[in-house]
């Protein structure tokens, strides 16, 4: 009976054998054709040797029946380079280790007689004692070769040195599959940089960027947890955790606080926290990464990894990972720090420009927020993004600062123009446009600036563009223009009711304006008459809430 106390070598031998089909058979056709290989170089029948159990293993019918010397037995140990082994003067035995992907599993035992017709003592004893008949020991001993001391050394040398060979490319085998997977690993952390770099944009938020990056991490390290604090104010306060993390936002406050002196331009890894004091005040903490997210010499928060699967260490190539992903977070905070600032520049540059324009006409003053404010509104209505959003709110800023180049005196006339008067006013699209076409940052709003008078059957101007040809920016902002110019009181005019307003666009939609715009404008007729009621020419903003329906009495 097999000891139930089972040996590392039948371990192995296990280990190789689920590794293949799940039974012995993997490992066992690995050996039976081991020993046929032997027999073909040397001539010389094989059987296999169970070192663990001290038993010869016999591999359905493959290879020699297996007859040992009690002599024999001694020898039949592990060991990793090929041996003759002498049995008197007429038997010599051969051992070759068997090895599979750097496991020992057995040996390879076979026999040479010095001549042909020897007749080995040891073989015929131990024959006898297992209950051979002759003529079965007779037929086994004759498939024994043959052969000089001096050719099985040179034999035994031959297997060394192919088992060597072997050895060398089992190695370089197992080298060339851990380069392959390492090559793998970097493959897919550039992938995953490369998508991150991909999505650098102002318009996504630093918590979609972030859910992003840990998504990415948590394929490549297999950690239980992964985190990105943002606390800047660019980020807001955001706590971003993938997975299973052994503490909240205010317990990483208070392990980030323990390493205050830490060198922040590496990351900090620590492995075996476990029975540390740093371990019982962080009951669950195992190990961790964690790298601080900043760009120049501004810190805007923390990634961090921690309790790496199947008792493995935190390394080099984690931390760097983490480290070139810190690095990316960074910038694109502080890109949307200096996209920000710059379209800060931008506002109070449009605002100082619009109040120019007050100055010079001050019986419209509000007139262009107010439709920026209206013609936002509806574009909000027809699905606009928030970057387009922004933009028809500048171009409705914008959209009448071509009358700085319009004499004072046509500008507040009180009675009717006259042709030639009429006529000035007509280019205050296009001078607007060419103020405005040299400032790059602003090249979006240009279509709004310059196509706001035309109308939608061709009869407008400067282009005299019909229908769809007409930028939809356009479009919104003539419906928002005409809007405020008809409900504004004027020296020479009071402001219409709302009501003969509607009637005006009703009866314009499909002639003068686009008929989905005055359809998006009566959509949210409500929010536009809140709109002009709460705007506050003083403050440029919106004042205290009004009541709608005052507004149609």
């Amino acid at each position: 009976m097999i000891s139930q106390s089972v040996s590392d070598n039948t371990l192995r031998l296990q280990k190789l054998s689920q590794q293949g089909s799940g039974h012995l058979s993997s490992v066992e056709t690995q050996c039976a054709q081991r020993l046929e290989e032997l027999q073909t170089y040397t001539g010389t029948p094989f059987f296999m040797w169970d070192v663990d159990r001290a038993h010869p293993n016999e591999l359905d019918g493959h290879g020699m029946r297996p007859l040992v010397p009690e002599s024999l037995r001694r020898e039949l140990t592990e060991q990793q380079e090929v041996r003759r082994i002498s049995l008197g003067t007429e038997l010599s035995a051969i051992l070759v280790p068997l090895n599979f992907d750097g496991d020992f599993v057995g040996l390879a035992v076979g026999y040479v007689c010095a001549h042909e017709s020897s007749r080995p003592t040891e073989l015929v004893i131990t024959a006898a004692m297992n209950n051979w008949p002759e003529d079965e020991f007779n037929a086994w001993l004759g498939q024994i070769p043959a052969c000089s001391r001096t050719m099985l050394d040179a034999i035994v040398k031959m297997l060394n040195d192919h088992n060597m060979f072997e050895k060398v490319e089992t190695e370089l085998n197992q080298s060339i599959l851990q380069l392959d997977q390492q090559l793998e690993q970097t493959y897919e952390e550039i992938s995953l940089l490369h998508r991150l770099t991909s999505n650098l944009h102002i318009s996504r938020s630093p918590a979609d960027l972030g859910a992003l990056c840990l998504e990415g991490v948590s394929g490549l390290v297999p950690a239980a947890a992964h985190l990105i604090w943002f606390n800047d104010a660019v980020a807001d306060e955001s706590f971003i955790v993938h997975g299973k993390l052994p503490f909240d936002e205010f317990g990483l406050a208070r392990l980030v606080a323990q390493f205050e002196n830490h060198n922040w331009t590496k990351p900090l890894v620590k492995n075996y926290v476990q029975e540390t004091p740093l371990g019982r005040d962080f009951p669950g903490l195992e190990n961790f990464i964690l790298v601080p997210i900043t760009e120049a010499s501004h810190r805007s928060g923390w990634i961090l990894s921690c309790n790496m699967g199947h008792n493995e260490e935190f390394g080099t190539i984690e931390a760097n990972l983490l480290k070139s992903i810190a690095t990316i977070l960074g910038t694109h905070l502080r890109n949307i720090q200096l996209y920000e600032e710059i379209q800060h520049l931008i506002l109070s540059f449009v605002q100082s420009l619009v109040s120019t324009l007050d100055a010079k006409d001050p019986y419209t003053r509000g007139h262009s927020e107010r439709v920026a404010l209206i013609a936002r509104r509806i574009a909000e209505e027809l699905g606009w993004t928030n970057e387009e959003l922004e933009n028809i709110y500048l171009s409705g800023l914008l959209h009448d600062l071509g009358k700085i180049g319009v004499d004072d005196r046509v500008l507040r006339k009180e009675g009717p123009l006259d042709q030639d008067e009429f006529a000035q006013i007509q280019q205050h699209p296009m001078i607007g446009f060419t103020i405005l076409k040299r400032l790059k940052n602003l090249h979006q709003v240009l279509p709004g600036v310059r196509s706001h008078h035309e109308s939608f059957d061709g009869r407008g101007y400067p282009d005299g563009l019909q229908g769809e040809e007409i930028p939809l920016m356009a479009r919104i902002l003539a419906v928002a223009d005409s809007y405020d110019a008809m409900g504004s009181d004027r020296p020479y005019r009071s402001g219409m009711p709302l009501k003969k307003i509607e009637s005006i666009l009703k009866s314009g939609s499909g002639k003068q304006w686009d008929k989905q715009v005055i359809e998006a404008y009566f959509s949210v007729r409500e929010d536009i008459v809140r709109i002009c009621q709460e705007y506050s020419p003083e403050r440029g903003i919106l004042s205290s809430d009004a009541q709608v329906k005052e507004a149609y009495v």
